[in-house]
C-alpha cells in the first residue's frame, strides 16, 4: 500500500470518527452516503420523520471542503406544487442565476427532502442531474423519503438513478438511555475535510482497486438468488417498490 492510499485512508477513517459524533446507531448509514459522494454518486434515505435524514446529510456535507464560490450545502422540502425554477433558479437552462448561492447546481451536496412528492415536470429536470452531475459543481444528491412510488407511478423511474438506498431507523430501545448524555457535534476540522485533490487521488487509486474473490462469490450469489428485484416488471397490480423489495 502506497504512503498516499494509507494517507488518504487513515483521514477518511477519521472523518467517519467525527462525522459520526452527535448520532446515536448512524454509523452504517453515514459510511455508505459518505462512500456515495466520495464515488460520485446518489444516495436515498428512507425513513420516518425524525429519524436524522436531515441531520446525517447536513453533516456529510460538511465533510466536503467547499470549491470558490459554491455554497456547501442545498436543502429542499419538495411538493407535488415544487417548480424547477426553485430548485434551479429564474432559468431552467441553469444560466444567469440571480442567487447561485441558494441553487442547486451551486453546491457540493444537496440534499431533497420527499424526493417522491415532486411533480413529473420537476423530476423531469432533476433527473438529468441525477444522471451526471459532471456539468455542475455537486459532488452528489442525498434524498429522502417516508415511502416509495407505486410500481405504476410515474416517479417511480427516479429510483433508478439512487445508487444506494438507506433505510434510515429510530434511535433503537437499548441505546435511548444514551440521548441524555449526547456529546455536542464538534465542527469537522479542516485537516480532515475532503478536498478536490483528495477527490483526483482517490479516482486515480480506483484503477488499482482488485475486487477479492469472496466479494465476487457473494455478488454472483446475491445476483443469483435475488435478481428479479433488480428489474422489477411493470405489472398491473399496485404494490410500492419497498414491499416488493422486502419480499
Amino acid at each position: 500500500m502506497s504512503s498516499t492510499t494509507t494517507a488518504i485512508t487513515k483521514k477518511l477513517i477519521d472523518l467517519q470518527s467525527q462525522l459520526n459524533q452527535g448520532f446515536i446507531g448512524k454509523e452504517d448509514v453515514v459510511k455508505s452516503t459518505l462512500l456515495a459522494l466520495l464515488a460520485g454518486e446518489n444516495t436515498l434515505l428512507l425513513g420516518s420523520t425524525g429519524t436524522a435524514k436531515n441531520g446525517v446529510s447536513r453533516r456529510i456535507a460538511e465533510a466536503f471542503a467547499p470549491q470558490t464560490g459554491n455554497s456547501p450545502f442545498f436543502q429542499y422540502l419538495l411538493t407535488n406544487a415544487s417548480t424547477p425554477e426553485e430548485v434551479f433558479g429564474l432559468n431552467p437552462q441553469r444560466a444567469n442565476y440571480d442567487n447561485p448561492q441558494i441553487l442547486l447546481d451551486n453546491a457540493n451536496v444537496a440534499f431533497l427532502d420527499n424526493i417522491f412528492k415532486a411533480n413529473s415536470a420537476l423530476l423531469s429536470s432533476l433527473q438529468a442531474v441525477l444522471k451526471d452531475s459532471s456539468e455542475s459543481n455537486l459532488q452528489g444528491i442525498i434524498a429522502s423519503s417516508q415511502q416509495l412510488p407505486s410500481l405504476q407511478d410515474k416517479r417511480s423511474s427516479v429510483y433508478d438513478y439512487f445508487l444506494v438506498r438507506k433505510f434510515i431507523d429510530y434511535v433503537p430501545a437499548e441505546k435511548l438511555d444514551e440521548l441524555f448524555d449526547l456529546p455536542e457535534q464538534p465542527a469537522i476540522s479542516e485537516a480532515h475535510k475532503i478536498t478536490s485533490l483528495d477527490l483526483v487521488k482517490i479516482k486515480q487509486k480506483v484503477t488499482s482497486v482488485t475486487i477479492p474473490e469472496d466479494v465476487k462469490s457473494a455478488l454472483k450469489q446475491i445476483w443469483q438468488q435475488h435478481g428479479e428485484m433488480f428489474c422489477l416488471p411493470m405489472i398491473n397490480q399496485k404494490p410500492s417498490l419497498i414491499d416488493a423489495l422486502l419480499k
